[in-house]
C-alpha cells in the first residue's frame, strides 16, 4: 500500500518538474480590454504595423525583458522565418497573462538576427503629399486626386500598391477608386501618382478619401494594412447638392441702400452679371428660396422687385445695430454652408423728412432749405436750394 502512495507521490513530483522545465503544452495567450498599437520590432521608434483591436485573443509566442510580447499577426509571409514572423506589443495593465515564464526570453538583436538587418527600420515607405482639385464636390463631379511618395527607408522596396479609397469607412468591401502598382525605389527616391478623373460621390455628405501605401494588398485587401513598412493619408471631402455652388465664375456686387430711421427697414440687394439672377428663371421662380441672414436676423422678404438680375433682402434693424460692422449671409436650404457672405457696415439713418421739391406748400418749402415764391400770377413755387 505503501509502495503506491510512494508512486503517485513521484509522478505528481515529475509532472511538476516537466512544467517548470517548459514541457507544458498549453499556449500562453492573452486577451486586451483596449485596442492595442502593434510594432513591427520590439522597441519605441519601430514603425506601427497596426490596432489589434480590444478583445481579440493572440498566443504569445516570444518575450523581451523590457516587456514586449511578439505574436503573429496571421498574415502571409512567405519570405519571413522564425522570429522575423512576429509583430510587438508592450505589455502593460490592460494585458495581465499568468504564463510568461513558458514564454521564450528573446533580445532586439535576436530579431534583427532572424529579420536579417542591423536596423529598426530597414523600409520605410511614406505619403508625403496629397492633393485634390476641389474638396467641395457636387453629386457626381470628379475630382483628381495627386499623390506622392518617398521611399524614406535605407533599402530599395519592391511589391507596394498606393490604393485609393474614397469612401473609407464606409463598410468593410468597398471598391477602391484606383490601385496602382509602385515602382521599385531606391532609398530618398519618390514617385507621384496622378488618379484621374479620380474620385465621385453620389450623394451629398462628408466623406474620408484614404489614400493607402501597403505592400500586402493582392493578398490582404484590408484598408487598415499598411503592411508593416506603408503608410495612410486621409482626406476630407464634402459633397453638396448642384444648386449649392449658384454663384460660381459669376461676379456680384452688393448694394445696401438707406436704413429707414421710423421703420428700421434696411434693403440689402445682390446684382449679377448674368440676365436673370441665378436661380430665377424668366418668370422670378425660384424652387428652393434664398435665405438672408444679418447677425441672425433673418431676412423677412426675399425677392426681384421687378429687377431680373437683382435679388432683394429686407432686413428690420433694431435700435442699437446702427454704425457697426455685420456678416451679411445668404443661405439655400439643404446646404451645408453659407452660398455668398460678406462683412457690411450697417448705415446711421437718413432723415425722412420731406425732400424739397417745386411743389411744396411754405411751410414744408422752408422746412427742406427752399424758397417760396408767390408771383404776380398768383402761381406759388418753392425754389429749391
Amino acid at each position: 500500500m505503501k509502495s503506491i502512495k510512494y508512486f503517485i507521490i513521484a509522478l505528481a513530483l515529475i509532472a511538476t518538474s516537466l512544467a517548470v522545465a517548459g514541457f507544458d503544452t498549453d499556449p500562453c495567450v492573452f486577451t486586451s480590454s483596449v485596442d492595442l498599437t502593434v510594432y513591427r520590432l520590439p522597441i519605441l521608434g519601430s514603425t506601427v504595423f497596426g490596432t489589434l483591436p480590444a478583445g481579440e485573443t493572440r498566443e504569445i509566442l516570444a518575450q523581451t525583458a523590457d516587456g514586449w510580447l511578439g505574436f503573429d499577426p496571421g498574415i502571409a509571409q512567405a519570405s519571413n522565418v522564425g522570429l522575423a514572423r512576429h509583430r510587438w506589443i508592450q505589455l502593460n495593465a490592460s494585458i495581465t497573462p499568468a504564463c510568461l515564464a513558458s514564454v521564450d526570453m528573446v533580445t532586439l538583436g535576436d530579431v534583427e538576427h532572424d529579420m536579417g538587418i542591423n536596423n529598426l527600420n530597414p523600409e520605410d515607405m511614406v505619403i508625403t503629399d496629397v492633393q485634390v482639385s476641389d474638396l467641395i464636390l457636387t453629386e457626381n463631379a470628379f475630382a483628381e486626386v495627386e499623390v506622392r511618395i518617398e521611399n524614406q527607408g535605407d533599402v530599395t522596396t519592391s511589391d507596394y500598391h498606393l490604393v485609393l479609397l474614397s469612401q473609407y469607412g464606409t463598410g468593410p468591401n468597398q471598391n477602391p477608386a484606383g490601385v496602382e502598382t509602385v515602382p521599385d525605389l531606391a532609398p530618398g527616391a519618390t514617385h507621384t501618382f496622378t488618379f484621374s478623373p479620380g474620385v465621385t460621390y453620389p450623394t451629398a455628405g462628408t466623406y474620408t478619401m484614404r489614400a493607402l501605401l501597403t505592400n500586402n494588398w493582392p493578398t490582404h485587401a484590408d484598408p487598415d494594412s499598411t503592411g508593416g513598412f506603408g503608410d495612410i493619408w486621409d482626406t476630407e471631402i464634402n459633397v453638396i447638392l448642384g444648386l449649392c455652388n449658384p454663384f460660381t465664375n459669376m461676379e456680384l456686387s452688393l448694394v445696401m441702400l438707406n436704413l429707414n430711421p421710423d421703420t428700421g427697414l434696411l434693403p440689402i440687394y445682390l446684382k449679377s452679371t448674368q440676365e436673370y439672377f441665378p436661380g430665377f428663371d424668366p418668370n422670378g421662380n425660384l424652387p428652393d428660396g434664398y435665405i438672408g441672414e444679418l447677425d441672425g436676423i433673418q431676412a423677412h422678404l426675399v425677392n426681384q422687385q421687378d429687377f431680373p438680375d437683382r435679388l432683394y433682402f429686407m432686413f428690420t434693424i433694431p435700435k442699437g445695430m446702427e454704425d457697426t460692422e455685420q456678416t451679411f449671409v445668404v443661405k439655400l436650404p439643404d446646404c451645408p454652408k453659407p452660398v455668398y457672405l460678406q462683412s457690411i457696415q450697417i448705415p446711421e439713418p437718413k432723415s425722412s423728412g420731406p425732400t424739397c421739391n417745386v411743389g411744396l406748400n411754405e411751410e414744408k418749402c422752408t422746412a427742406t432749405g427752399g424758397t417760396f415764391y408767390r408771383p404776380s400770377d398768383k402761381t406759388t413755387y418753392c425754389a429749391c436750394p
